[in-house]
């Protein structure tokens, strides 16, 4: 399936849970434009069995060439928040059931995937990352933007692609969240390394909403013409 996916609540609806930039704080922020990674991450591979840690900093972005790869803030985040980073996958190389994958306290994963099966795909799933629920057709940029919103019980995961290609996955309700690091976990390879770049965590209010803001780009773009498209609203 092409294009934007279908979600069991309406688009309108949904939007009007999310957060907006102009009310949201940035609580956390990461760049990676230095050598190390630093003490505000854990790093390692999980299982062990899996792969060893291979993460480092590679011209300003986290890299990944092991499989089960993962970076974690030593920092903890708890509320309604919108979680923001930049992922890309260079090379051909394919790893079966996911390339990246986040979540909040170890909770439900907003998983991206890219290739597999000739499609690029997301899902937010807690126990089978190897599915998939929205996809487009292989053969795009594997790189973009991933957004994952948790607000007022509701998960949110959303991708866009460096063409502004848009995916929701189907949004689910989330029980007794507890407050956790962030974690974002990287199928990498020697051929083929998976990055991570531009973190950004926003404390969004607990009040709905009228619109789900896209702040930031995906490789310099411009995403304002995108989003009054959509009616989105962004900020700089």
């Amino acid at each position: 399936m092409k294009g934007i996916g279908i979600i069991f609540l309406s688009i309108g609806f949904l939007w009007s849970l999310c957060g907006s930039a102009n009310s949201a704080d940035l609580i956390f922020s990461d760049d990676f434009n230095r050598a190390e990674v630093g003490d505000n991450w854990i790093t390692g591979a999980s299982p062990p069995e899996c792969g060893s840690d291979s993460i480092t900093i590679v011209d300003g972005r986290i890299q990944a060439t092991e499989n089960c790869n993962f970076i974690e803030t030593t920092q903890i985040f708890s509320g309604n928040l919108r979680i923001e980073f930049d992922v890309e996958k260079v090379g051909s190389g394919i790893y079966d059931c996911w390339d990246f994958w986040v979540a909040i306290g170890g909770k439900k994963t907003g998983v991206i995937r890219f290739d597999f099966d000739d499609v690029d795909g997301i899902a937010i799933d807690l126990t089978s990352p190897c599915r998939v629920q929205e996809s487009f057709d292989g053969g795009g940029p594997n790189k973009g933007k991933a957004i994952y919103i948790l607000k007022d019980g509701i998960l949110h995961f959303e991708f866009i692609n460096a063409d502004l290609e848009v995916l929701f996955a189907t949004s689910q309700f989330v029980d007794n969240f507890s407050p956790g690091s962030l974690t974002i976990s990287i199928a990498g390879e020697a051929n083929t390394p998976r990055y991570i770049d531009n973190v950004r965590v926003y404390s969004l209010p607990t009040l709905p909403l009228a619109d789900l803001d896209k702040d930031g780009d995906v490789d310099g773009t411009d995403l304002d013409k995108f989003s009054n498209d959509f009616g989105f609203t962004t900020n700089d």
